[in-house]
Formats: C-alpha cells, sequence, structure tokens
C-alpha cells in the first residue's frame, strides 16, 4: 500500500459507532487478505494491486460530503434526502486500466 496514501485529509472509509477508518487502513487490510488469496493461486502481486487500488474513489469530496452526511458527523443539509449516490467502487478499476493500459 503506497505511504503517501496515509496522511490524505479525506482519508474515511467508514464511521461505525463513532470509529473512523481510514482509507489507508481499511485498504491496507483488504491488500493483505487479497495477497493471501491470490497466493494460492501464484496471482498475489496482482491481488494485492487491486485490493490496494479498490476504494480510490473514497478520497474524493463527493464520497467524504456523503459518509459525514450519512453518519450525521456534520449537520444535514436542507433538501438532502439520503440518495445521493457516489461512483467510489470503479474509480481504482479506471485508474489500473489507466495505468496498465
Amino acid at each position: 500500500m503506497p505511504e503517501f496514501f496515509s496522511d490524505y485529509p479525506n482519508s474515511i472509509a467508514h464511521i461505525d459507532r463513532g470509529r473512523v477508518q481510514s482509507i489507508f487502513e481499511h485498504s491496507a487490510g483488504v491488500e493483505e487478505l487479497a495477497r493471501m488469496f491470490g497466493a494460492k493461486a501464484g496471482v498475489e502481486n496482482l491481488c494485492g494491486l487491486i485490493a490496494s487500488c479498490h476504494d480510490l474513489g473514497k478520497y474524493s469530496e463527493q464520497f467524504k460530503h456523503r459518509i459525514l452526511t450519512e453518519t450525521k458527523t456534520i449537520p444535514v443539509q436542507p433538501g438532502y434526502d439520503g440518495s445521493e449516490i457516489v461512483d467510489h467502487s470503479t474509480a481504482g478499476a479506471q485508474f489500473i486500466n489507466q495505468v496498465v493500459g
């Protein structure tokens, strides 16, 4: 997992019962599991890369706003109905596609 992600200011992956899990912490755990499963097929590096990138979209301001609003960490704006859709799941795939081509 690239270390430069660890201190990114918008790095909230989950908030559960007041506990904030950073994207770095979440993705590092997912990467570890993916490498373990991938090792059985000899593709641990590929699995690790994919796992590291799986939530890159959570670094967006839109995702940060959504998670903070849904957990009532910030006040809900008038007119917000909780149905905001933020595409955080395809950013990693798009990034890998750009790099690998």
